[in-house]
């Protein structure tokens, strides 16, 4: 199949608008692509595009589409992009035996369309105390495409510097760009994948040596506002990778199999860790910070400033998670100090958890104010509320009279939000 031949399955307006949606709604998050190198390779045939390609982002731009012939069903949302996915799927198995660097954003963008669709069971959640995603495709699926696009991402070089090759095999400039780009955000990818379905990560920063976002080179070619637009998904695109590298911390010191193991040990990450949350918050650039209190941000809201803001209270909850103590129930509740141990410990983690869901709700309060709803929102957002919704309904309070009321407002708005 050719670029022309997608033409067969959708009319040419609906594709642009396909692709539109993409690049507004998905892109900023999940950084695969480059827009403009994307749509100029469109129009030219350049190696910055492929059939492949254009089909992932078609499948995935559906997802964010009201129109009925983007479904295979036109009574069922849940097929939107279907008609893309068989023959990308088609392509891919050709594509993948001379990959490129569209063959990895490919695979990261159908790892994205395979859990696109979750949602939760609430039954179970309120069971078990966890969430099970369930998708369009499989979360297996999803799994498996991105552990592809993270294998050929090393295979190709990708974790290594592309700023020190030299000689004939050196790369443009904007190639070197865009091979930083999706290599942060994959690794991205993989930390938040891990902390919402427990698996372990598979991209470690040790095994990377690639420099962090700058501002993209196709920023000097462009103009006034679409200069400032890709300058704050740069910023955007380095603060969630500077979060992530901490967040992987979180989750190999205290969630992996081999996880600190010492009580000091572990207090001792928490405090380190806390203390290296808190600065990466407070260096945010302005343009991605959100003042709930005063319900200020600087300039036009973004959505996806909201979502790096409930990302980061998300992991204060999984740095202090491991220290409440848990009754028969499987219910967080105060400890009984043990000799030795700081007694206010449990307490302090249980207030930390407590202040950091409160900041969800309240993050997720403007971002519906803002933008109405979260039907367009990333995975990531449907987290972040499950998180805060699991500690507002188990970690009990001191006072737990007069906080009654903020606790069923708070748990409103994490149900209106899932």
């Amino acid at each position: 199949m050719g670029t022309a031949d997608v033409d067969e399955l959708v009319a040419p307006d609906v594709k642009e608008q396909l692709i539109d949606l993409y690049f507004e709604w998905e892109q900023p998050w999940h950084h695969f692509v480059d827009e403009r190198l994307f749509r100029d390779s469109l129009l030219s045939y350049g190696c910055y595009s492929s059939p492949l390609l254009l089909l992932c982002v078609l499948a995935v731009g559906s997802r964010y589409s009201d129109r009925l012939e983007v479904r295979s069903d036109p009574n069922d949302p849940n097929t939107a992009g279907r008609i893309f996915l068989e023959p990308a799927e088609t392509l891919l198995r050709s594509d993948i035996k001379s990959p490129s660097i569209t063959t990895i954003q490919s695979l990261g963008i159908l790892g994205i369309y395979y859990v696109v669709g979750a949602y939760i069971s609430f039954f179970q959640f309120l069971h078990l105390a966890n969430f099970f995603l369930k998708s369009i495709g499989s979360d297996n699926l999803g799994w498996l495409h991105f552990g592809m696009a993270n294998r050929l991402l090393i295979d190709l070089g990708f974790n290594l510097d592309s700023t020190v090759l030299t000689g004939i095999g050196s790369l443009e400039k904007e190639e070197v760009q865009l091979r930083r780009q999706v290599y942060w955000s994959l690794y991205c990818n993989d930390k938040l994948w891990a902390s919402y379905t427990g698996r372990v990560c598979t991209m470690l920063d040790s095994q990377g040596a690639v420099p962090l976002p700058t501002t993209p080179l196709s920023n000097e070619m462009d103009s006034g506002g679409a200069s400032a637009l890709s300058r704050s998904l740069s910023h955007l695109l380095r603060a969630l990778a500077t979060h992530c590298q901490i967040l992987e911390r979180i989750l190999m010191n205290l969630y992996a199999p081999k996880r600190l193991a010492l009580a000091a040990e572990k207090r001792g990450f928490f405090e380190s860790c806390m203390f290296t949350l808190k600065g990466w918050y407070y260096s945010l650039p302005k343009e991605l910070k959100i003042n709930t209190a005063m319900r200020t941000h600087d300039g036009s809201p973004s959505p996806h400033a909201y979502i790096i803001n409930m990302v980061y209270h998300t992991s204060i909850i999984l740095l202090a998670k491991p220290f409440l103590s848990y009754g028969e129930r499987n219910a967080p509740k105060f400890a009984v100090p043990q000799p030795g141990e700081n007694d206010d410990f449990p307490q302090r983690a249980s207030a930390v958890c407590l202040e950091a869901a409160g900041e969800i709700c309240r993050l997720a309060e403007g971002y519906r104010e803002a933008f109405h709803s979260f039907r367009r929102s990333p995975l990531t957002a449907t987290h972040c509320t499950l998180t805060a919704a699991l500690v507002i309904l188990f970690v009990r309070h001191e006072n737990v009279h007069s906080t009654a009321l903020q606790t069923f407002t708070d748990f409103g708005c994490c149900m209106k939000t899932v």
